[in-house]
């Protein structure tokens, strides 16, 4: 299973976005399975994951197409819970274990990443090995769709965390400044090599020595 994958171009995903939009207000509007008394099914795991895809498309929308911090489960868990609001969505409700984020997806544009139906969002930490039967892992896709997987659904390779807004715009005022100066900087270089030209022209067609 692709863990995430780039484009060269392409314009935001809204419509992608957009479709799910309705089923996401509902689902988050569902009573948290932490609160029921019968116990964790499989579907219930399912439900969480589809409630964290759709938090973290919403938190996307809010961010200028940005995915959250994705590094680790505490991490999403900051950046989530106002979508969320529940604690317990965070966890497995099966195996009682956190949720798994792709550290692919840490800050990432959603508009550059290829295929969203096929790029793992959240996945299950734990396998789930009920009744005796084979692993299983359940996860949650770029999409917002949730599903089982019977072979360990593939993260990626840690994506790069930008830097704080604050720190980008000082250094672009800080290449501004540079550039400004080195424009100068070649101004003055041309004008000084101008001079010299004259100055040795100057001097060629001068009187000779005896």
């Amino acid at each position: 299973m692709s863990s995430v994958g780039y484009c060269d171009g392409g314009g935001p995903r809204a419509a992608c976005l957009a479709c799910v939009s309705l089923a996401a207000l509902i689902l988050l509007a569902l009573p948290s399975v932490g609160g029921q008394q019968s116990p964790a099914t499989n579907d219930d795991c399912l439900r969480n994951l589809k409630h964290l895809a759709l938090a973290a498309q919403f938190y996307a929308q809010d961010n200028d197409d940005r995915m959250p911090p994705m590094l680790e489960a505490g991490q999403v868990s900051r950046a989530l819970y106002p979508y969320v609001k529940e604690q317990s969505t965070f966890r497995c409700p099966v195996t009682g274990a956190p949720y798994q984020p792709n550290p692919a997806l840490n800050y990432v544009l959603v508009d550059r990443v290829r295929s969203l139906e096929q790029t793992v969002m959240f996945r299950d930490y734990v396998p789930h090995r009920e009744h005796g039967s084979q692993p299983s892992w359940n996860a949650a896709y770029l999409d917002g769709h949730a599903r089982t997987e019977h072979t360990e659904p593939v993260l990626g390779k840690p994506a790069p965390t930008p830097p704080p807004p604050d720190h980008v715009l000082s250094l672009r005022r800080q290449l501004a400044v540079l550039y400004g100066e080195r424009k100068a900087l070649n101004a003055r270089i041309h004008a000084l090599e101008g001079e010299l030209r004259r100055l040795r022209k100057s001097s060629g067609s001068g009187p000779k020595r005896p």
